[in-house]
Parts: C-alpha cells; structure tokens; sequence
C-alpha cells in the first residue's frame, strides 16, 4: 500500500522473495516527492493485507502474519503491528506487537486514536464456533489500553462478523457486521442481516450491547459504509433473490444511534425524497491540484447549498458555500487554505454538497 504523510512525501511497503532463501521479507519505503529515497527499512516479518497509519511521532503498520496448524490443517492468523519513528527504527520488536493471537478469520480495520496509538476492531472466534468482533486500542510503546483480550464490541449471544467499520476522530469507531440472531444457516439462501455499533475513543459502548440492527430484511451481499461527516454513518447494501425486496438500499446512523428513513436507490425518485439524479457534483478539477481547485455542481430547483471541505480523519477544513441558489449549474473555487486562512498541507480532502436530505461526496488530492 502507499500512503502520503502529509508533507508532500510518501510510504509504501513490498513484499520481497529471495530465490536463493526461497523465504519472504517485506519492506517499508519513504520517498519525497521528487522521488528520492529517504529511508527504507527490511523486515523478515511479513505483514499481510497490511495498514500503515501514521500520526506526527510514529508510523504505524499493522497486518497479519500468518501460520499453519498442523493438528487442524487450518490457518492461523496473528494480528501485529510495528512501529517505527520518522527516521526509520524499529521502536517495537521487528516481529511487532502482537494484538490477537491464533485468530481464524482474517479480517480487521485499524484508525489512528491519537498522536501516539491506535485502534484496531477485528474478528476473532470464540468458544462454542462464535464469532463475535473485538476492540483494542494500542500505544506506540505495546500498552494495551482496553485490556490484554480488548472489548467486546458486542457482548451478547449470537454471533457477530465485522465487515465495515468508519472512524471519526471526535466520535469513536461505527462498526458494522454481519449478525446471526435471526439463524442465518436455516436461511436457504445463506442470506444475513447487519447490525452496527459505536465505540467511543475509551473503548465504551455507546449504544444498546446488542447493537442497532439495519435491516431485517436478509441480504447475501455485504454492506458498504462511509462517514456522514456528522459522526454517523451512511450503509449500503444490496437485497437480491428469492423473498427480498430486490434492490440497492441505504440508511443513515446517526452518531446518538438513530436511524434515518431506509431509501431504495433503485426507485428513489418515486419517493418524497428528492430525486438523485438531478443534482451532481461533479469531479474537482483539476485533480490533484497545486493552488485552486474548482469544484462545480448543479441543482435542479432553488436550494440552500452547503458545500464543504473534510480532510482525510472527517475535521472540517473549511465551508466553501452556504447560501441559497438558483435552479442550474454554480461553482465554487478551494485555493487549499482552511477557516482561519491558513494553508493546509499536502494530502487527501473530500469535498461535501449538501442539499437538505441530500449529501454527495468528491475526493480531491492536493500536492504542493
């Protein structure tokens, strides 16, 4: 993966393979942006499906490693992460900090928590073949702050698979999973319902412990999640086959737990929402950019128009337009400066239209 620091240079990591070993290592690149190397370090750990997530002290890169059983013939999954500082040294171990041991399912989603740690949600198989998502906060140094086995995201009976997860930085983690409490494996069709809870910055749950169910309605296909940029959540996800409504659907959450109105995309325009296809961002440009950017969307009625700028962790940088406008197609120009004027490093920024009960989303990327 490659990730920009914020200061106009960037990371990556590489999977090595030695033919004459026939062993692998992996290593972890920084370069400037005139493409010079800066420093690189090897490792013989090889994370894999790696995160890196860097804070201003430390760079952070998380993954598993992975192991085989050979009394079950099975996988096993051992979830680490190393840090390292800005010029490159190991401040943990080289194998890393280990967060969960013998873990059969590969999957997670890690955020930065602060300056100086981070937050991992991930799933892990529990006595009785329940699955249920766990949540652990760890520190530069190895502390684990939410306990040596984490918490609980839901502690109840049945079991919970994570598939998404979003992170605001002011309101915690939302993670949403796949849940078994209405018996998935009788379903025919191997079809599930989601449910999703908050974890506060502490490690709290913020709301019921069985967690705020989406959808009753079964679906096969996974959901999809992005921040509302309020502390919520908006999920996706799609209802096919047999005994299902048959169609892409999507639901806000707000940050206290409430549910917004389900909407079905595919029919939207039937609704008493506002019909979709009449309102456009469109794609920033130019993109990336160095000094302005310009940002054009059109509206098809008279409209309150609230266009902003988020960066990568969900702050606002700075509302661009809040003001009501005309029927037809406006634009606005970002010169990279945030509300007090100042001008904001290189890095990824969403830029945000919202109309009422309508909101889209663009990406921008700035290079100085």
């Amino acid at each position: 993966m490659i990730i920009y620091d914020g200061n106009e240079n960037f990371l990556f990591t590489i999977v090595n393979y030695d033919d004459s070993t026939k062993k692998y290592s992996q290593s972890l690149h920084y370069f400037n942006n005139e493409g010079q190397e800066i420093w690189h370090i090897r490792s013989t750990t090889v994370l894999l499906d790696a995160i890196l997530i860097l804070s201003d002290e430390h760079v952070f890169l998380t993954g598993f490693v992975v192991g085989y059983d050979i009394s079950t013939h099975a996988y096993i999954y051992q979830l680490c992460s190393q840090v390292l500082d800005w010029q490159g040294n190991f401040i943990s171990p080289e194998c890393g900090y280990v967060i969960e041991d013998s873990l059969s399912i590969n999957y997670y989603e890690a955020f930065l928590g602060g300056n100086r740690d981070i937050i991992i949600i991930y799933n892990k198989k529990l006595p009785g073949d329940k699955i249920n998502v766990l949540a652990q906060r760890l520190t530069f140094n190895g502390i684990k702050l939410w306990g040596q086995d984490g918490n609980l995201v839901f502690p109840y009976e049945y079991s919970q698979q994570l598939n998404y997860a979003v992170y605001n930085s002011q309101d915690g983690v939302i993670a949403v999973c796949l849940d078994s409490r209405f018996n998935p494996e009788n379903d025919r069709w191997g079809r599930y319902i989601f449910s999703a809870q908050r974890i506060s910055l502490d490690g709290q749950r913020m709301w019921p412990d069985s967690g705020i169910v989406i959808t009753t309605n079964k679906t096969e296909l996974k959901p999809y999640a992005v921040p509302d940029l309020s502390g919520g959540a908006v999920i996706c996800w799609e209802e096919i086959g047999a005994d299902s409504r048959n169609g892409i659907f999507a639901q806000q959450i707000s940050r206290n737990g409430n549910l917004g109105e389900v909407l079905k995309l595919s029919n939207i325009s039937n609704s008493n929402i506002k019909d979709v296809q009449d309102y456009c961002l469109y794609h920033p440009y130019p993109n990336p950019f160095n000094e302005n950017v310009k940002i054009k969307f059109n509206i098809p009625q008279t409209e309150l128009v609230q266009i902003q700028v988020f960066d990568i962790n969900g702050k606002e940088v700075k509302t661009l337009l809040n003001q009501k406008l005309l029927k037809g197609e406006h634009h606005t120009v970002w010169n990279g400066t945030n509300t007090q004027g100042n001008y904001v490093s290189s890095g990824i920024f969403f830029i945000s239209m919202r109309i009422e009960q309508f909101m889209t989303v663009q990406k921008a990327v700035l290079i100085k």
